[in-house]
């Protein structure tokens, strides 16, 4: 397979004959505060290009020989109010920009646990009316494939599975139109931070239901590397090296023709197709939702920290932004005689994995909000919450600090393994605490005491488990009432 290297937008341009802008701005967006903007694109040569914030905001800068133009616009503050940003070329042309807003944008990616609208959310009827926010501006095209399962493509739909066409949509304010089909956690997220800081927010969803991690992966990501170099061989649909899921998916979409077809699930596509042309703004972080197209296959699950660790570092370099935050959600709860889901507990462990090796990073436990019988639990409301969490904390600088407790060690001795972990736990003397194993199958009792748990072994076991069936009732949370991340834990 021959990866995709020409640069594409999916935004709209805007753009007279001659004078063009290269960054993906379009009416009713939010700019990204309290950060430079770069701002390019081509005029006539040797004319001057004016950038106008506003009425009273002025930047000129020349175009070069080659027609090319480039201006770092300095950081604004957050303002709620709105302004028209023109650029004009002079003698006569002009593009006009209208109703922006500076403040801060989040970007909402992974696949469909994330993609999944606000009408299908169980606390949907509670939001109703909504009313129109016009600090929130939301981003959420469609794409190629949404919703279309199972089946061949039509030729149109075939193609646009490229780059150029894949994305197609434009920013709207947030109101009881644009809501019900937006992205229920990005909805509850916007509106938790935007109520609290009086900032105004943007949210950003290219989520695409059914897409492997890889999918999300610049192509430079996997030349030349040592242990995933193999992920970009040709002919995708039958490489071994990515999931099986994933691939079949495709085939039943645009059958075996890789030589021929693009598709979202390919690596690096939606990289190519929507990722790398976010890049061109400044963001205030990440929220990433993603990981069951990943997590079916043992070898799969094995990988994932470490692939995840590599786009993460990918994207922070790519926006030269080193602490960019990156929150992300560990997989819910889901029974396996119905979904293909044994392998979860260890993916969920996997990813508490990345989280205690990475850095600017959140972690949000869903396990206890899964359903037994579907992919897609409803309470997508707790699991924005404990998200903006983060953000209130490491952005907004609220005080109230979002805890991952975590265990630190566990030793046995005299017939106990005690589990030392990063908080205190929630120890009510009535409540049953359940989720732990030796063997991640055979539930065993527990006992707490301020940040341990104590568990009783006539032998010194191998492991301790907690939170290891697909479809747990582990309970343990900690002092705030946060549920602990399923883990598994090495006894000393």
């Amino acid at each position: 397979m021959k990866l995709l290297t020409i640069v594409f937008y999916f935004f709209p341009l805007m753009a007279s004959s001659q004078l063009t802008i290269d960054q993906p701005l379009m009416d009713h967006m939010v700019l990204q505060r309290n950060h430079p903007t770069k701002l390019s694109g081509k005029a006539k040569p040797k004319t001057e290009v004016q950038i106008c914030f506003g009425e009273t905001e002025l930047y000129t800068v020349d175009a070069g020989l080659d027609s090319t133009w480039e201006y770092i616009v300095p950081a604004h503050g957050s303002n709620p109010k709105s302004f028209s940003l023109k650029i004009i070329g002079i003698p006569d042309q002009t593009i006009v920009f209208k109703d922006l807003l500076w403040g801060d944008v989040w970007l909402c990616a992974g696949q469909s646990n994330m993609e999944f609208p606000l009408r299908n959310e169980s606390h949907f009827k509670d939001q109703l009316p909504i009313k129109p926010n016009p600090m929130i501006r939301v981003y959420s095209p469609n794409y190629i494939g949404k919703q279309v399962a199972g089946k061949k493509f039509s030729d149109s739909m075939i193609a646009g599975l490229n780059a150029k066409d894949f994305f197609k949509g434009n920013w709207q304010p947030l109101d009881n139109a644009t809501a019900p089909d937006f992205s229920a956690i990005g909805y509850y997220f916007s509106g938790i931070v935007q109520q609290k800081t009086g900032i105004p927010v943007g949210m950003i969803n290219i989520a695409v239901g059914g897409s492997p991690i890889e999918a999300w992966m610049s192509p430079s990501t996997f030349v030349n590397h040592p242990r995933f170099s193999k992920k970009s061989d040709s002919n995708w649909l039958v490489n071994p090296a990515l999931p099986v899921w994933v691939r079949q998916r495709a085939i039943e979409n645009i059958g075996d023709q890789s030589s021929h077809f693009s598709h979202a699930f390919q690596p690096s596509f939606i990289f190519e197709a929507g990722v790398k042309s976010v890049m061109k703004l400044p963001i205030a972080g990440i929220l990433w939702y993603q990981g069951e197209s990943n997590a079916q296959e043992m070898d799969r699950v094995v990988e994932y920290a470490q692939l995840q660790s590599l786009m993460v570092e990918q994207y922070r370099m790519a926006w030269k932004l080193p602490k960019l935050p990156f929150y992300f959600v560990q997989l819910s709860s889901i029974d396996s005689t119905s979904y293909k889901s044994q392998y979860w507990p260890l993916f969920r462990a996997n990813q508490l994995q990345a989280f205690t090796q990475g850095h600017h990073m959140g972690i949000v436990t869903s396990m206890d909000k899964g359903a037994p019988n579907d992919v897609h639990p409803r309470n997508k409301l707790a699991i924005a919450t404990r998200l903006s969490n983060w953000a209130l904390h490491d952005v907004y600088g609220f005080k109230d600090q979002p805890t991952v407790t975590v265990p630190l060690k566990a030793k046995y001795h005299k017939r106990q393994v005690v589990i030392t972990f990063s908080n205190n736990l929630n120890s009510i003397e009535a409540v049953l605490i359940k989720g732990f194993s030796f063997d991640g199958k055979t539930e065993i009792s527990a006992k707490i005491e301020k940040n341990k748990v104590i568990l009783f072994a006539q032998e010194k076991p191998k492991n301790v488990h907690y939170g290891f069936s697909p479809y747990t009732t582990a309970n343990l949370v900690d002092k705030d009432k946060i549920p602990v991340p399923g883990f598994m834990i090495a006894v000393k």
